[in-house]
């Protein structure tokens, strides 16, 4: 009894001093992102996740985490095409190891070096949008609804997906200088010649009439109901969209998701009438031609 009671003490010793050696062994890292919006994520070498989160709200953004010695990757986006950026952590200090051109370290912090404003022209379309993983920029409305221009700072060398609607629209690449790159010219968005750093949103109106009971259905696109005047729409509408992309015919009350409400609106004003169902209603989605962007 007494060897076993002298055993249980001695294992209890070794894992005590192997819990203080991996505390001293972890080293408190800050990210200092400057004004970043948007979502973050950092990796071990191994791809293993070991946190990821988001800047909205914040006027400078200063994460920090315990890391133990090692290789990690900081990354802005989960889209291919983007430029790695990795350090390590070892003996209390941390080093960039890949993508010096975005940040640099010192002591315990890594600092992003570079922003670039991104202007993107909405031509007034006022329904939901969001950038990558910026989900909680979305829930505080960071992005406007007003149909007007927003100018949001982005990493360069980095591929961020633009979402108008229910889905993915359109990824853009922000080079070094500040020009932004359309990538698969699915025709959400072109870019200006004259103004590199400036996306311009093709549009297209739409008429949506829902049958029986056209006068008195409820519905919606998934418009933030915060957003005035864009919650609920009653009877047919016609509703400013974007081209190449798709959108969620909903009910009152329901969530979002569900299989079978979608429709598209084409590339290049081509897009063609459709039908959603969803008893007692079906919901008839016919574009206006004359509407539709041809080009800036």
């Amino acid at each position: 009894m007494c060897s076993l009671r002298l055993l249980a003490l001695a294992s209890a010793a070794v894992l005590a001093a192997q819990s203080d050696a991996s505390a001293k062994a972890s080293q408190r890292v800050t990210f200092d992102l400057d004004r970043y919006q948007g979502w973050w994520q950092v990796k071990t070498d191994a791809g293993e996740e070991r946190a990821q989160g988001e800047c909205s709200g914040l006027p400078r953004c200063r994460p920090w985490l315990s890391l133990g010695d090692g290789g990690y990757e900081l990354l802005f986006s989960s889209e291919p095409q983007s430029e790695r950026i990795t350090f390590t952590v070892k003996d209390g200090a941390v080093s960039v190891t890949r993508g010096g051109m975005l940040v640099s370290s010192e002591g315990s912090t890594i600092k992003l070096q570079v922003l670039k404003p991104v202007t993107i022209s909405l031509n007034g379309y006022q329904g939901p949008w969001m950038i990558g993983n910026w989900t909680a920029a979305r829930e505080d409305a960071f992005f406007t609804t007003s149909g007007v221009a927003q100018k949001i700072e982005l990493v360069p060398l980095t591929t961020y997906v633009l979402s108008f609607g229910s889905g993915r629209s359109e990824r853009i690449r922000l080079e070094l200088t500040g020009k932004v790159l359309v990538i698969d010219q699915r025709g959400a968005v072109e870019a200006v010649p004259d103004a590199p750093d400036r996306l311009e949103v093709k549009t297209i109106d739409v008429v949506v009439y829902p049958l029986p009971g056209t006068r008195v259905q409820r519905w919606n696109l998934g418009f933030r109901q915060s957003a005035s005047g864009r919650g609920q729409f009653e009877g047919a509408a016609v509703v400013r969209l974007v081209e190449g992309s798709s959108f969620e015919i909903a009910l009152p009350g329901e969530r979002s998701g569900a299989s079978g409400r979608s429709f598209r609106t084409g590339k290049g004003c081509n897009m063609v009438a459709q039908k959603v169902t969803i008893a007692p209603a079906t919901f008839h989605v016919v574009p206006i031609p004359a509407s539709c962007s041809t080009g800036f």
